[in-house]
């Protein structure tokens, strides 16, 4: 077909709309029009002349008539807007774009807060008709901030009499006793994010006379107990970080006239060891309960700068090309730092696996000379007494001081190094008398010999015997146990020096297969 016969077409912008305002200053809008399609764009005056494809020339056309319905409300484009615009066209959504992006929820000093993408608007519009409303994403999907905007419009509006927000504290076990402080210094750095939300919001000088008058209240879950909740708008952010007794426990407090929503990422689980998220869980437990409305967010709806957006897709992709057909549940932090160990280079090839005999992967980053192959043997002979599954996986990174002290730091929120951290993947379990664990990635451990070696004769062990001891003691976490409490402690304690005797007296023997 030669460009004579291509289909062409003239949209006119109306004359009450400045043509600048369509096609963007220094034609910014059209430069991006003309890189997103295929088609021959030309403007003359207030006419845009289109030439192409029949499919191209149609939703250029529609986009133009999107963008000038958005002017018409009084709403100023922008390059992102335009794309935003763009995006929803090409997935031919049944809902206009100009009536998802100029839906306004909230304005306060001049500055109004709307949906930016089309589940955005679906999950607003879930607020308005359900009582209770999960929004799963992550991060930057605008989960809690749009639950907070419907907050405040739902309190200005009488709808309710106040606004409860509350999140776990879960670094601090919900233990907030332990913390030094005043209460409000105990909570503070849990409720940072819901704070700054209210100050975009809300008038600052409002916000301390609305605290302390009660009619907002920001407070730690633990602190939800015991009540009920009635006429009032009630989120909960990060519920990823709630057991599933939790989760019970926050639904139950549902009252007279009340609306709950309750925000997470379940890929960003920081649950202990052993713990199962109650944000996982719940989605079983309430799926087709009427009034209970579940929203799911992905990278598309990521709305801060927009190398966030391409950053939580590229995690998706390589998540699942690494491991196909399973679902992150990661315990203390994303699982994908751990696979990522792997990704790098190696001071240690990974020792080999048949079907009937666990992988174990030994990374010595340490600077330390140990026996690689002692550990494998270790690792399965305890993975073997505690009955895992043969198939499972499990990898130990050996570290300096400097590692594992920032790890200790950035994920356990300690200062200085540690012996041993656990990272946790499928939150497998020992297994019973014939009947072992489900198949799956254990997860990993991060061990320090230095720090080992230097606490060693504290104990009167050698370094190696101490090491030996933190591998068993970190595989252990891995499967759930764990020491805060004193019957907890004396179970775990016990059982490690059990394995740790037991693998010492079949070294000896040198039969350790």
């Amino acid at each position: 077909m030669t460009d004579t016969q291509l289909p062409r077409h003239t949209v006119v912008i109306p004359n009450s709309i400045p043509v600048v305002a369509v096609l963007g200053p220094g034609d910014e809008f059209l430069n991006l029009i003309e890189r997103e399609f295929t088609a021959e764009v030309h403007v003359r005056g207030n006419e845009v002349n289109l030439s192409g494809d029949r499919g191209e020339v149609a939703l250029i056309e529609r986009l133009l008539d999107e963008l000038v319905a958005m002017v018409r409300t009084g709403q100023g484009l922008t390059a992102e807007t335009v794309e935003r615009v763009i995006g929803m066209l090409r997935a031919e959504t049944q809902e206009r774009p100009a009536d998802v992006l100029t839906l306004n929820i909230l304005s306060n000093r001049g500055r109004t807060i709307r949906p930016k993408t089309l589940n955005q608007k679906r999950y607003v519009d879930a607020i308005d008709k359900h009582t209770v409303v999960f929004g799963i994403g992550p991060a930057g999907t605008g989960k809690t901030y749009l639950a907070m905007a419907k907050a405040v419009q739902s309190l200005q509006a009488k709808q309710v009499n106040r606004i409860i927000l509350t999140r776990p504290a879960v670094e601090a076990g919900e233990r907030l006793g332990y913390l030094p402080g005043t209460l409000s210094e105990k909570i503070d750095p849990y409720l940072r994010p819901l704070y700054d939300a209210l100050h975009d919001m809300l008038d600052p000088e409002t916000i301390p006379k609305l605290l302390t008058a009660g009619t907002i209240e920001v407070a730690p879950l633990a602190y939800m107990r015991g009540r009920t909740l009635n006429d009032a708008f009630i989120i909960l952010d990060e519920a990823q970080n709630t057991s599933p007794e939790q989760m019970k426990m926050f639904l139950t407090r549902l009252g007279f006239g009340s609306k709950m929503v309750v925000t997470g990422d379940v890929t960003q689980v920081d649950l202990p060891t052993g713990t199962k998220s109650g944000l996982r869980v719940v989605q079983e437990i309430l799926d087709g309960i009427k009034d209970v409305n579940f929203c799911w967010l992905t990278s598309s709806d990521v709305v801060r700068h927009k190398l966030v957006g391409k950053i939580v897709a590229a995690y998706d992709t390589y998540e699942a090309a690494t491991q196909p057909g399973r679902t992150s549940q990661p315990g203390r932090t994303s699982f994908a730092e751990g696979r990522a160990w792997r990704a790098g280079p190696r001071a240690d090839e990974r020792r080999g696996h048949s079907r009937d005999q666990m992988s174990v992967e030994v990374l010595n980053e340490s600077g330390v000379e140990v026996n690689v192959a002692d550990f494998v043997k270790l690792a399965r002979f305890t993975l073997s007494r505690l009955r895992v599954h043969p198939q499972a996986e499990l990898c130990l990174k050996l570290v300096d001081e400097a590692t594992i002290t920032e790890f200790n730091r950035r994920w356990m929120g300690n200062d200085g190094p540690t012996d041993v951290l656990s990272f946790p993947m499928d939150e497998l379990r020992p297994g019973r008398d014939g009947d072992p664990s489900d198949e799956g990635i254990l997860g990993d451990l991060l061990l320090c010999p230095q720090y080992a070696a230097a606490q060693a004769p504290t104990y009167s062990r050698t370094a190696d015997d101490e090491m030996h001891l933190l591998t068993i003691h970190g595989i252990l976490h891995l499967l759930g146990y764990d020491h805060g409490e004193p019957a907890e402690e004396r179970e775990m304690f016990t059982l490690q020096a059990r394995l740790l005797s037991e693998w010492q007296g079949v070294k000896s023997g040198e039969d350790v297969e």
